[in-house]
């Protein structure tokens, strides 16, 4: 078989090393995989060609996406010739199936389906458009709200599969008269031996930073808003100075994009800047930070619809 797999996020993103990669490693280790295409669509690296890892089986061609001061014409432009660009893809290769990472990917992928009828199925399934009205990011009414939702029931109704990544949200999908056995629950995914606890890793960074031996630790990897507490979660990390008093270090791992913005939190909040250890580091080495702590922040912002989520941040802790 010969599989397009289709992301939504840039090269770079950790999203892409943490739940992409992994997929694309899990499809090529099966036999019956002839041919994987990656494509992403790609809104930073204007000349990437190749894959940060190699695997013979794997070819990416990444849809450069064309910058716009304007996120809604932006979408919209990738929306209209993703899909042709896909389709060339599609017929060049002689894809049997299309797998898209997510909801928004999904609705690109019917798109291609439209032009190509290749059955395509959507793993990572999720409400996304219900998480980022709850999230406070979109409006009801606004118009990105509207056309993921009508995206997203075209994809109920015409994907060969839906791999959702929560039981609820199953139960949710078949109690909607969705048929049963064109549904997987698939969680997120990561490899229990890159994120293993490490006693060496955790002398090695505790040292680095600055951290004896005896105290707590607590880190957070990820991002802010969105789906993600912003002041909030400040509030909650002064919570655990206070608890431990003096005997508290706080890890944050993110990208360098948030850390004046952090800066900032940490002066509002009266924190100990000194024991806040803010770090932008490659996925490879996260798992070397994280046991260097003692436990872990997952801070995404509480409502209804997040009861469909499984972060992947939860699963790289809990292997750790």
């Amino acid at each position: 078989m010969n599989i397009l797999f289709l992301g939504y996020w840039n090269i770079n993103d950790p999203l892409s090393w943490s739940t992409v990669f992994p997929h694309l490693r899990i499809l090529s280790s099966f036999s019956w995989v002839n041919k994987i295409v990656f494509v992403n669509i790609e809104r930073e690296v204007k000349e990437v060609k190749d894959l940060p890892f190699f695997d013979r089986k794997i070819i990416y061609r990444p849809y450069h996406s064309v910058s716009n001061r304007l996120v809604f014409i932006e979408k919209f432009s990738d929306f209209v010739n993703a899909p042709t660009f896909i389709a060339r893809l599609i017929k060049e290769h002689q894809i049997d199936s299309l797998i898209a990472r997510g909801a928004p990917a999904g609705g690109l992928a019917w798109l291609v389906w439209r032009k190509t009828k290749t059955p395509f199925y959507i793993e990572s399934f999720e409400p996304h458009a219900d998480y980022m009205v709850a999230a406070g990011v979109w409006k009801e009414w606004d118009p990105r709200t509207i056309i993921e939702l009508i995206l997203e029931r075209k994809q109920k109704k015409l994907a060969s599969g839906l791999m959702p990544v929560a039981n609820t949200y199953t139960i949710q999908l078949e109690k909607s008269g969705i048929d049963k056995q064109k549904i997987r629950t698939v969680p997120c995914m990561v490899d229990n031996k890159s994120f293993v606890f490490s006693a060496e890793s955790r002398t090695d960074i505790r040292k680095k930073l600055g951290i004896p031996e005896k105290s707590i630790a607590g880190v957070y990897a990820g991002r802010y808003g969105g789906l993600y507490l912003e002041h909030e979660a400040f509030k909650i990390y002064k919570m655990a100075f206070d608890y431990f008093d003096f005997d508290f270090h706080l890890i944050i791992l993110t990208p360098v994009v948030y850390h004046h913005w952090i800066n900032q939190q940490i002066k509002i909040n009266n924190l100990p800047a000194d024991r806040i250890h803010l770090q932008s580091v490659p996925h490879h080495e996260v798992p070397t930070y994280l046991s260097a702590a003692d436990f872990a922040f997952s801070t995404y912002k509480p409502s209804k619809a997040m009861a469909y989520l499984s972060p992947v941040k939860v699963a790289e802790y809990w292997a750790c």
